[in-house]
């Protein structure tokens, strides 16, 4: 990704998987989330 749009798509994958997580089991840790490292 380029340093520009890094920051914005980041920002829309990590709003992509809590939206995710609100309608699947909570069974998903937090771990396995990009940018949980």
């Amino acid at each position: 990704m380029q340093s520009i749009t890094r920051p914005i798509g980041r920002v829309r994958i990590e709003t992509g998987y809590l939206m995710c997580a609100r309608m699947v089991p909570k069974r998903h840790h937090p771990a396995n989330w990009p940018g949980a490292d």
